[in-house]
C-alpha cells in the first residue's frame, strides 16, 4: 500500500514539473467586427482594439467602413499574450494585418499575432 501511495506522488510531482496539460495561451473575450457575414472555418486579417475588445476583419476601404457590420462576441484564443502599441492597437498598421483569426463557432476564435 505505501508503495503504491509513493507511486501515486511521484507521479503527481512530475505532472507538476513538467506541466503536464498546462497549455500556453491567452484568452481575451473580444467582438470580432466584419463588413461581411463571417463562415465558421474562415479565417481573416485583422487588427485588434485593446481599449473596447474590439478587431477590425475587414480592409480600411471606404466601401468597407460604411458597409454594415457583423459583429461576432466570441473567446479568442491567440498562442500568446498580444503586444498593444501605446493607442491600445495590434495588428500592424497596414492592410492585410498582423493578426489572422480564424472563426471556430459562434463562441470561439483562434488567432495568431503573426507581427
Amino acid at each position: 500500500m505505501m508503495k503504491l501511495i509513493t507511486l501515486i506522488l511521484l507521479l503527481l510531482a512530475a505532472v507538476g514539473v513538467t506541466g503536464c496539460g498546462h497549455q500556453d495561451h491567452t484568452r481575451y473575450r473580444v467582438t470580432l467586427v466584419s463588413d461581411q457575414p463571417w463562415a465558421i472555418g474562415e479565417a481573416k486579417p485583422c487588427s485588434f482594439d485593446g481599449q473596447y475588445m474590439e478587431m477590425h476583419c475587414f480592409p480600411p476601404t471606404l466601401e468597407a467602413l460604411a458597409a454594415p457590420k457583423h459583429d461576432y462576441l466570441v473567446d479568442a484564443d491567440f498562442d500568446k499574450a498580444v503586444k498593444f502599441d501605446a493607442r491600445h492597437w495590434a495588428g500592424g498598421n497596414s492592410y492585410p494585418y498582423d493578426i489572422v483569426c480564424r472563426l471556430d463557432s459562434d463562441e470561439h476564435a483562434t488567432c495568431q499575432d503573426r507581427g
